[in-house]
Protein backbone atom coordinates (compact mmCIF):
# COMPACT_ATOMS: atom_id res chain seq x y z
CA UNK A 1 0.00 0.00 0.00
CA UNK A 2 1.82 3.27 -1.36
CA UNK A 3 1.01 6.59 0.54
CA UNK A 4 -2.13 7.65 -2.06
CA UNK A 5 -3.69 4.78 -1.07
CA UNK A 6 -3.00 4.46 2.36
CA UNK A 7 -4.84 8.23 2.80
CA UNK A 8 -7.87 7.02 0.62
CA UNK A 9 -8.57 3.67 3.03
CA UNK A 10 -7.76 6.29 5.78
CA UNK A 11 -10.93 8.61 4.23
CA UNK A 12 -13.06 5.88 3.48
CA UNK A 13 -13.07 4.40 7.14
CA UNK A 14 -14.31 7.94 8.21
CA UNK A 15 -16.36 8.41 5.97
CA UNK A 16 -17.90 4.96 7.55
CA UNK A 17 -17.75 6.00 10.73
CA UNK A 18 -18.94 9.24 10.55
CA UNK A 19 -22.09 9.24 7.44
CA UNK A 20 -23.66 12.55 8.49
CA UNK A 21 -20.57 14.50 7.75
CA UNK A 22 -18.83 15.86 5.25
CA UNK A 23 -15.29 14.41 5.35
CA UNK A 24 -12.30 15.44 3.20
CA UNK A 25 -8.85 15.09 3.01
CA UNK A 26 -6.19 17.95 2.46
CA UNK A 27 -2.70 18.65 1.29
CA UNK A 28 -1.63 18.41 5.23
CA UNK A 29 -2.37 14.39 5.58
CA UNK A 30 -5.41 15.65 7.64
CA UNK A 31 -8.71 14.13 7.64
CA UNK A 32 -11.33 16.83 8.11
CA UNK A 33 -15.12 16.20 8.81
CA UNK A 34 -17.54 18.54 9.22
CA UNK A 35 -21.02 18.07 10.74
CA UNK A 36 -24.56 20.19 10.12
CA UNK A 37 -23.68 22.94 12.17
CA UNK A 38 -20.26 23.62 10.61
CA UNK A 39 -18.41 22.20 13.14
CA UNK A 40 -15.01 21.02 11.88
CA UNK A 41 -12.93 18.11 13.61
CA UNK A 42 -9.51 16.47 12.55
CA UNK A 43 -7.35 13.32 12.22
CA UNK A 44 -3.91 14.04 11.42
CA UNK A 45 -2.72 11.01 9.47
CA UNK A 46 1.26 11.39 9.62
CA UNK A 47 2.29 9.77 12.09
CA UNK A 48 0.12 7.06 11.42
CA UNK A 49 1.85 6.80 7.86
CA UNK A 50 5.04 7.26 9.47
CA UNK A 51 4.19 4.21 11.41
CA UNK A 52 2.77 2.32 9.16
CA UNK A 53 6.08 2.76 6.71
CA UNK A 54 8.10 1.38 9.42
CA UNK A 55 5.78 -1.88 9.35
CA UNK A 56 8.03 -5.30 8.12
CA UNK A 57 5.16 -7.58 9.09
CA UNK A 58 1.08 -7.54 7.60
CA UNK A 59 0.00 -7.96 11.78
CA UNK A 60 2.23 -4.83 12.47
CA UNK A 61 0.38 -3.09 9.60
CA UNK A 62 -3.27 -4.13 10.80
CA UNK A 63 -2.13 -3.09 14.33
CA UNK A 64 -1.02 0.65 12.91
CA UNK A 65 -4.53 0.68 10.45
CA UNK A 66 -6.82 0.18 13.10
CA UNK A 67 -5.70 3.14 15.12
CA UNK A 68 -7.30 5.28 11.78
CA UNK A 69 -10.69 3.11 12.63
CA UNK A 70 -9.80 4.00 16.56
CA UNK A 71 -9.31 7.96 15.96
CA UNK A 72 -12.55 8.05 13.79
CA UNK A 73 -14.63 6.78 15.92
CA UNK A 74 -13.84 9.03 19.25
CA UNK A 75 -14.56 12.22 17.50
CA UNK A 76 -17.18 14.30 19.03
CA UNK A 77 -17.05 12.36 22.46
CA UNK A 78 -19.00 14.97 24.03
CA UNK A 79 -16.84 15.80 26.80
CA UNK A 80 -17.45 19.11 28.63
CA UNK A 81 -14.97 22.11 28.90
CA UNK A 82 -14.68 21.37 32.39
CA UNK A 83 -14.06 17.81 31.62
CA UNK A 84 -11.51 18.57 29.13
CA UNK A 85 -9.78 21.31 30.64
CA UNK A 86 -6.86 19.70 32.49
CA UNK A 87 -5.63 18.01 29.00
CA UNK A 88 -5.28 22.05 27.32
CA UNK A 89 -1.73 22.28 26.68
CA UNK A 90 0.60 25.23 24.41
CA UNK A 91 1.49 23.60 21.00
CA UNK A 92 4.41 25.46 19.46
CA UNK A 93 4.80 24.73 15.19
CA UNK A 94 5.40 26.85 12.21
CA UNK A 95 3.56 29.26 12.36
CA UNK A 96 1.54 28.47 8.88
CA UNK A 97 0.40 25.44 10.23
CA UNK A 98 -2.09 27.45 12.07
CA UNK A 99 -2.50 30.25 9.94
CA UNK A 100 -3.52 28.08 6.96
CA UNK A 101 -4.92 25.14 8.99
CA UNK A 102 -8.86 26.28 8.79
CA UNK A 103 -8.11 28.13 5.11
CA UNK A 104 -7.06 24.94 3.91
CA UNK A 105 -9.86 22.95 5.15
CA UNK A 106 -12.43 25.38 3.26
CA UNK A 107 -11.02 25.28 0.42
CA UNK A 108 -10.40 21.33 0.08
CA UNK A 109 -14.42 21.26 0.49
CA UNK A 110 -15.06 24.52 -2.17
CA UNK A 111 -16.14 26.49 0.59
CA UNK A 112 -15.65 30.05 -0.20
CA UNK A 113 -16.73 31.38 3.13
CA UNK A 114 -14.05 33.62 5.25
CA UNK A 115 -12.80 30.50 7.66
CA UNK A 116 -12.51 31.40 11.41
CA UNK A 117 -9.06 31.69 12.84
CA UNK A 118 -7.38 29.19 14.99
CA UNK A 119 -6.23 30.52 18.28
CA UNK A 120 -2.37 31.40 18.03
CA UNK A 121 0.37 33.71 18.89
CA UNK A 122 3.35 34.04 16.65
CA UNK A 123 6.38 32.74 18.31
CA UNK A 124 10.14 33.69 17.38
CA UNK A 125 8.42 34.99 14.37
CA UNK A 126 8.70 31.83 12.04
CA UNK A 127 6.66 29.74 14.59
CA UNK A 128 3.17 29.95 16.62
CA UNK A 129 1.50 28.90 19.83
CA UNK A 130 -1.51 27.36 19.30
CA UNK A 131 -3.91 25.05 21.77
CA UNK A 132 -4.43 21.53 21.67
CA UNK A 133 -6.06 18.61 24.06
CA UNK A 134 -3.45 15.83 25.05
CA UNK A 135 -5.62 13.09 24.50
CA UNK A 136 -4.82 9.42 25.72
CA UNK A 137 -4.78 8.21 21.76
CA UNK A 138 -4.14 11.55 20.03
CA UNK A 139 -3.84 15.02 19.98
CA UNK A 140 -6.54 17.20 19.21
CA UNK A 141 -6.13 21.18 17.79
CA UNK A 142 -8.18 23.47 19.19
CA UNK A 143 -9.61 25.30 16.11
CA UNK A 144 -12.12 27.78 17.25
CA UNK A 145 -12.02 29.21 20.98
CA UNK A 146 -15.75 30.34 20.52
CA UNK A 147 -16.74 26.83 21.39
CA UNK A 148 -15.41 27.36 24.85
CA UNK A 149 -17.26 28.92 28.07
CA UNK A 150 -13.84 30.92 28.56
CA UNK A 151 -11.68 34.10 27.02
CA UNK A 152 -8.83 32.90 24.25
CA UNK A 153 -6.72 34.52 26.54
CA UNK A 154 -8.06 32.76 29.87
CA UNK A 155 -7.51 29.42 27.61
CA UNK A 156 -4.19 30.37 26.77
CA UNK A 157 -3.69 30.65 30.73
CA UNK A 158 -5.30 27.54 31.48
CA UNK A 159 -2.90 25.61 29.10
CA UNK A 160 0.69 26.98 30.30
CA UNK A 161 -0.75 26.31 33.53
CA UNK A 162 -0.73 22.27 32.84
CA UNK A 163 2.24 22.37 31.06
CA UNK A 164 3.84 23.53 34.44
CA UNK A 165 2.47 21.43 36.43
CA UNK A 166 3.46 18.71 33.76
CA UNK A 167 7.38 19.87 33.99
CA UNK A 168 8.72 17.85 37.06
CA UNK A 169 12.26 18.75 36.48
CA UNK A 170 14.12 21.03 33.91
CA UNK A 171 17.49 20.19 31.63
CA UNK A 172 19.62 17.08 32.32
CA UNK A 173 23.58 17.61 30.91
CA UNK A 174 24.46 15.20 28.69
CA UNK A 175 27.75 16.14 28.04
CA UNK A 176 29.52 18.74 28.88
CA UNK A 177 28.09 22.02 27.12
CA UNK A 178 25.01 19.82 25.82
CA UNK A 179 21.51 19.60 27.68
CA UNK A 180 18.73 18.01 26.94
CA UNK A 181 15.24 18.45 28.03
CA UNK A 182 13.38 15.10 28.31
CA UNK A 183 9.71 14.79 30.29
CA UNK A 184 8.13 11.59 28.45
CA UNK A 185 5.55 13.32 26.80
CA UNK A 186 4.84 15.23 23.44
CA UNK A 187 5.16 18.48 24.46
CA UNK A 188 9.22 19.13 25.14
CA UNK A 189 9.33 22.23 22.83
CA UNK A 190 6.82 24.30 24.93
CA UNK A 191 8.80 23.89 27.65
CA UNK A 192 10.93 27.41 25.98
CA UNK A 193 7.39 29.21 27.34
CA UNK A 194 8.50 28.26 31.07
CA UNK A 195 10.76 31.28 32.72
CA UNK A 196 13.74 29.64 34.57
CA UNK A 197 14.12 26.62 32.11
CA UNK A 198 17.43 27.91 30.94
CA UNK A 199 18.74 29.41 33.76
CA UNK A 200 21.76 27.01 34.07
CA UNK A 201 22.95 28.02 30.20
CA UNK A 202 25.65 30.46 30.51
CA UNK A 203 25.06 33.06 28.08
CA UNK A 204 22.42 32.64 25.12
CA UNK A 205 20.96 29.13 25.43
CA UNK A 206 20.35 27.81 22.06
CA UNK A 207 17.64 25.00 21.84
CA UNK A 208 16.89 22.63 19.09
CA UNK A 209 13.69 21.14 18.59
CA UNK A 210 13.83 18.18 15.61
CA UNK A 211 11.45 16.17 17.11
CA UNK A 212 8.70 17.12 19.61
CA UNK A 213 10.13 14.35 22.35
CA UNK A 214 13.11 16.08 23.00
CA UNK A 215 14.91 19.67 22.94
CA UNK A 216 18.38 19.94 22.59
CA UNK A 217 20.17 22.40 24.01
CA UNK A 218 23.90 24.08 23.88
CA UNK A 219 25.41 27.65 25.15
CA UNK A 220 25.33 29.82 21.59
CA UNK A 221 29.31 30.55 20.48
CA UNK A 222 30.55 27.41 22.28
CA UNK A 223 31.96 25.66 18.44
CA UNK A 224 33.00 22.51 20.08
CA UNK A 225 29.15 21.66 21.88
CA UNK A 226 27.70 23.17 18.46
CA UNK A 227 29.22 20.71 16.00
CA UNK A 228 28.22 17.61 18.68
CA UNK A 229 24.90 19.06 18.84
CA UNK A 230 24.25 19.45 15.40
CA UNK A 231 25.45 15.82 14.72
CA UNK A 232 22.47 14.79 17.32
CA UNK A 233 20.12 17.00 15.71
CA UNK A 234 20.74 15.83 11.92
CA UNK A 235 20.28 12.57 13.67
CA UNK A 236 17.02 12.96 14.75
CA UNK A 237 15.74 14.56 11.69
CA UNK A 238 16.45 11.65 9.61
CA UNK A 239 14.19 9.62 11.48
CA UNK A 240 9.83 9.94 11.10
CA UNK A 241 8.07 12.58 13.19
CA UNK A 242 10.79 15.33 12.64
CA UNK A 243 9.70 18.59 13.59
CA UNK A 244 12.59 21.79 13.21
CA UNK A 245 15.80 21.77 11.48
CA UNK A 246 17.03 25.41 12.54
CA UNK A 247 17.56 26.14 16.19
CA UNK A 248 16.50 29.00 18.45
CA UNK A 249 18.08 31.15 20.66
CA UNK A 250 16.86 33.26 23.83
CA UNK A 251 18.10 36.79 23.57
CA UNK A 252 17.24 39.94 25.43
CA UNK A 253 14.66 37.66 27.12
CA UNK A 254 12.99 37.04 23.52
CA UNK A 255 13.01 34.07 21.60
CA UNK A 256 14.38 34.37 17.66
CA UNK A 257 15.57 31.70 15.12
CA UNK A 258 19.52 31.53 15.38
CA UNK A 259 21.24 33.03 12.69
CA UNK A 260 18.23 34.30 10.24
CA UNK A 261 20.67 35.26 7.63
CA UNK A 262 23.76 33.18 7.87
CA UNK A 263 25.91 35.32 9.67
CA UNK A 264 27.20 32.57 11.93
CA UNK A 265 26.42 29.47 9.95
CA UNK A 266 25.05 29.42 7.08
CA UNK A 267 22.71 25.86 6.91
CA UNK A 268 20.58 27.03 9.55
CA UNK A 269 19.47 29.78 7.29
CA UNK A 270 19.10 27.69 4.41
CA UNK A 271 16.89 25.52 6.98
CA UNK A 272 14.51 27.84 7.37
CA UNK A 273 14.20 29.14 3.77
CA UNK A 274 13.66 25.54 2.92
CA UNK A 275 10.63 26.06 6.04
CA UNK A 276 9.28 29.05 3.81
CA UNK A 277 8.77 27.24 0.25
CA UNK A 278 5.58 26.20 0.42
CA UNK A 279 3.65 28.70 2.60
CA UNK A 280 5.16 31.15 -0.03
CA UNK A 281 3.04 29.28 -2.93
CA UNK A 282 -0.09 29.51 -0.64
CA UNK A 283 0.39 33.44 0.06
CA UNK A 284 1.11 34.20 -4.06
CA UNK A 285 -1.94 31.95 -4.66
CA UNK A 286 -4.49 33.66 -1.96
CA UNK A 287 -3.00 37.25 -3.31
CA UNK A 288 -4.13 36.06 -7.00
CA UNK A 289 -7.41 35.20 -5.64
CA UNK A 290 -8.16 38.48 -3.31
CA UNK A 291 -7.30 40.21 -7.13
CA UNK A 292 -4.18 42.17 -5.39
CA UNK A 293 -2.29 44.19 -7.83
CA UNK A 294 0.95 43.80 -6.65
CA UNK A 295 3.68 41.31 -8.66
CA UNK A 296 4.24 38.77 -5.67
CA UNK A 297 7.15 36.61 -7.18
CA UNK A 298 7.35 32.95 -7.35
CA UNK A 299 9.38 30.79 -5.62
CA UNK A 300 11.38 28.49 -7.63
CA UNK A 301 12.87 25.20 -7.29
CA UNK A 302 15.90 23.94 -8.87
CA UNK A 303 16.24 20.01 -8.55
CA UNK A 304 19.09 18.58 -7.19
CA UNK A 305 19.44 15.27 -9.86
CA UNK A 306 21.63 13.20 -7.12
CA UNK A 307 19.44 13.21 -4.09
CA UNK A 308 15.69 15.15 -5.19
CA UNK A 309 16.75 18.25 -3.07
CA UNK A 310 15.91 21.14 -4.10
CA UNK A 311 17.50 25.29 -3.73
CA UNK A 312 15.02 27.74 -4.05
CA UNK A 313 15.17 30.88 -5.69
CA UNK A 314 13.33 34.34 -6.88
CA UNK A 315 14.42 36.36 -9.66
CA UNK A 316 14.36 40.69 -9.59
CA UNK A 317 14.85 42.48 -12.95
CA UNK A 318 15.92 45.88 -12.69
CA UNK A 319 13.19 48.15 -13.51
CA UNK A 320 10.73 45.58 -11.93
CA UNK A 321 8.60 46.30 -8.86
CA UNK A 322 7.92 43.15 -6.73
CA UNK A 323 6.98 41.48 -3.46
CA UNK A 324 10.42 39.22 -2.98
CA UNK A 325 10.32 35.86 -1.21
CA UNK A 326 13.14 34.78 0.94
CA UNK A 327 14.54 31.98 -1.01
CA UNK A 328 18.30 30.30 -0.78
CA UNK A 329 19.27 33.09 -3.82
CA UNK A 330 18.17 35.76 -5.63
CA UNK A 331 19.07 35.65 -9.83
CA UNK A 332 19.34 39.65 -10.43
CA UNK A 333 18.74 40.75 -14.13
CA UNK A 334 20.34 43.63 -15.74
CA UNK A 335 20.20 43.63 -19.41
CA UNK A 336 23.40 45.74 -19.67
CA UNK A 337 25.66 43.81 -17.45
CA UNK A 338 24.04 40.02 -18.31
CA UNK A 339 23.78 37.72 -15.63
CA UNK A 340 21.87 36.05 -13.83
CA UNK A 341 24.17 37.35 -11.37
CA UNK A 342 23.40 35.33 -7.94
CA UNK A 343 23.59 36.72 -4.51
CA UNK A 344 22.53 35.25 -1.10
CA UNK A 345 19.66 37.23 0.79
CA UNK A 346 22.25 37.89 3.62
CA UNK A 347 24.85 39.32 1.19
CA UNK A 348 22.15 41.34 -0.42
CA UNK A 349 21.07 43.08 2.87
CA UNK A 350 24.40 43.60 4.09
CA UNK A 351 25.78 44.63 1.02
CA UNK A 352 22.88 46.79 -0.46
CA UNK A 353 20.24 47.31 2.94
CA UNK A 354 18.62 50.14 0.77
CA UNK A 355 17.86 48.07 -2.42
CA UNK A 356 14.73 46.10 -0.25
CA UNK A 357 12.29 47.13 2.68
CA UNK A 358 10.81 44.24 4.65
CA UNK A 359 7.16 44.47 4.47
CA UNK A 360 5.37 44.92 7.56
CA UNK A 361 2.67 42.87 8.88
CA UNK A 362 3.00 40.01 6.09
CA UNK A 363 3.52 36.35 6.56
CA UNK A 364 5.48 34.54 5.21
CA UNK A 365 8.10 37.86 5.13
CA UNK A 366 8.04 39.60 1.73
CA UNK A 367 10.34 42.36 0.57
CA UNK A 368 9.47 45.26 -1.34
CA UNK A 369 11.80 46.25 -4.43
CA UNK A 370 13.08 50.11 -3.80
CA UNK A 371 16.50 50.86 -6.06
CA UNK A 372 18.30 47.72 -7.36
CA UNK A 373 21.59 47.40 -6.79
CA UNK A 374 24.20 49.70 -8.71
CA UNK A 375 26.67 48.23 -11.32
CA UNK A 376 29.34 48.27 -8.98
CA UNK A 377 28.07 45.99 -6.93
CA UNK A 378 27.05 43.50 -9.49
CA UNK A 379 30.39 43.39 -10.79
CA UNK A 380 31.61 42.74 -7.06
CA UNK A 381 28.67 39.95 -6.68
CA UNK A 382 29.84 38.66 -10.70
CA UNK A 383 33.77 38.80 -9.63
CA UNK A 384 33.30 37.02 -5.79
CA UNK A 385 30.23 34.85 -6.36
CA UNK A 386 29.02 32.90 -3.09
CA UNK A 387 31.04 29.68 -2.34
CA UNK A 388 29.78 28.56 0.82
CA UNK A 389 32.46 26.76 3.03
CA UNK A 390 32.13 22.69 2.30
CA UNK A 391 33.45 20.46 4.71
CA UNK A 392 37.62 19.52 4.12
CA UNK A 393 38.11 22.92 2.14
CA UNK A 394 41.62 24.49 3.03
CA UNK A 395 41.75 27.44 4.97
CA UNK A 396 43.38 29.66 2.25
CA UNK A 397 40.91 29.11 -0.37
CA UNK A 398 39.67 32.47 -2.26
CA UNK A 399 36.49 33.52 -1.38
CA UNK A 400 34.64 36.99 -1.37
CA UNK A 401 35.53 39.33 1.09
CA UNK A 402 32.47 39.92 2.39
CA UNK A 403 31.49 36.07 2.66
CA UNK A 404 30.20 35.38 6.02
CA UNK A 405 32.99 32.88 7.95
CA UNK A 406 31.63 29.96 9.01
CA UNK A 407 32.14 29.63 13.19
CA UNK A 408 30.14 25.71 13.52
CA UNK A 409 32.28 23.17 12.08
CA UNK A 410 29.65 21.09 10.32
CA UNK A 411 29.28 17.22 12.04
CA UNK A 412 30.94 14.61 9.76
CA UNK A 413 27.84 13.48 8.06
CA UNK A 414 26.67 16.74 7.06
CA UNK A 415 25.54 16.47 3.21
CA UNK A 416 27.66 18.53 0.86
CA UNK A 417 25.96 21.97 0.28
CA UNK A 418 23.36 22.07 -2.67
CA UNK A 419 24.94 24.84 -4.09
CA UNK A 420 27.75 22.83 -5.79
CA UNK A 421 25.14 22.16 -8.57
CA UNK A 422 23.79 25.33 -9.26
CA UNK A 423 25.10 25.24 -12.50
CA UNK A 424 24.11 28.39 -15.17
CA UNK A 425 22.33 25.48 -17.34
CA UNK A 426 19.97 25.18 -14.13
CA UNK A 427 19.56 28.27 -13.64
CA UNK A 428 18.58 28.93 -17.52
CA UNK A 429 15.99 26.13 -17.24
CA UNK A 430 14.41 27.58 -14.41
CA UNK A 431 14.35 31.22 -15.74
CA UNK A 432 13.00 29.80 -18.73
CA UNK A 433 9.94 28.51 -16.97
CA UNK A 434 9.62 31.57 -14.55
CA UNK A 435 9.09 33.22 -17.73
CA UNK A 436 6.23 31.48 -19.14
CA UNK A 437 4.55 31.45 -15.86
CA UNK A 438 4.81 35.51 -16.14
CA UNK A 439 2.93 35.72 -19.60
CA UNK A 440 0.65 33.12 -18.25
CA UNK A 441 -0.07 35.49 -15.29
CA UNK A 442 -0.40 38.53 -17.58
CA UNK A 443 -3.09 36.58 -19.86
CA UNK A 444 -5.15 35.84 -16.51
CA UNK A 445 -4.89 39.66 -15.00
Amino acid sequence: MDRDQFCAWALQIVKEARPEDTTVLDDGLRVVSTDANGKQQAISLQNVWDDFVKCSTDEERQHVLRRVRYLAGILNTGESFDEKRVLLMPRIRPRDHFEGMISRELAAMGVEDKPKRPPYRPFATHLAIGLAFDMPEHIEYLSDASDYPVSESELFDIALANLRRATKHGLTEMSEGIWIGDWGDEFAAERMLLPGMFDEVLGEPLVFVPGSERIYVAQAGYEESLSRLLALVDARLSRPRSLLSFGLVLRDGEWQVWDEFGYECPRMSERLTDLLAQPYAWQKEAAMKRGDTEFYSTVMGIRNDRDGSFVTMCTWTKGQEALLPRTHVIALLDPEIGGPILVTWGKLLRRAPGCVELVPDVYPPRYRTLSFPSEKQLRDWQEFPYEPKTQGASSSSPRSPDSPALHVPEPPETPKSPWAWLSPRNVALALGALALLCAVYLLIR
